[in-house]
């Protein structure tokens, strides 16, 4: 029978067709909701490390930062991240007491910005949830109060639940205000090395 120009199934055609219909509609939706869903990286501080290492024309020295705090959400099937790692800007240890106090100081400015901070904005490359996945991270890494644009390549470990990631990038402090601490016969490098290594639980949102 038609009505309108429309086709209208039989009674029996329907009781067969709409729970069907009603099936793959829930299907459909329970699938959008596992594709939507996030991955929270549970980062634990005392397990992560921040490494520096800086040159001059006679000798090298390195250190490392302790993490504040930190905490990343990723979305593996949309490529989607954020959150936010907190270094304490106070912390520094490049075994030399005197360095690290002025680096605290007069260079980070310990007092008044207490933290750098990186906030991840966007990733390209594919994340395994077991085994080892290499990825690039983009976001803004906060110094002095002030935001750069900076991506870092980072490799990422799963195993089980516990998650390590490692990445590593430069960081032009000169250009970026920090003051120049050359002398006249000791010229430093106008770069800083960052290793970062993250250690955490992955939480399934």
């Amino acid at each position: 029978m038609r009505r309108f120009g429309l086709s209208v199934c039989s009674p029996r055609v329907a009781a067969v067709a709409l729970p069907l219909l009603l099936t793959c509609s829930a299907l459909a939706l329970a699938s959008a909701g596992v594709l939507a869903q996030r991955t929270q990286f549970q980062i634990d501080p005392a397990q992560s490390t921040v490494h520096f290492a800086l040159g001059d024309s006679l000798h090298h020295f390195a250190g490392t930062f302790q993490i504040a705090s930190a905490d990343i959400a990723f979305d593996p099937t949309l490529h989607q991240i954020h959150g936010r790692i907190a270094i304490d800007s106070a912390t520094g240890n490049s075994g030399s007491k005197a360095r690290d106090k002025r680096m605290a100081n007069e260079e980070l400015r310990a007092g008044d910005f207490p933290t750098v901070t990186f906030e991840p904005e966007s990733y390209t490359g594919d994340v395994s949830l077991s085994g080892p996945s290499q990825i690039q991270v983009s976001g803004m890494l906060t110094l002095l109060g002030q935001p750069h644009p900076i991506t870092m390549p980072m490799s990422i470990q799963m195993n089980g639940r516990h998650c390590t990631a490692s990445g590593q990038f430069d960081v032009p402090y000169i250009a970026w205000g920090l003051k120049d601490p050359s002398m006249l016969f000791v010229k430093m490098q106008k770069q800083v090395r960052i290793d970062l290594t993250l250690n955490g639980q992955i939480l399934q949102q």
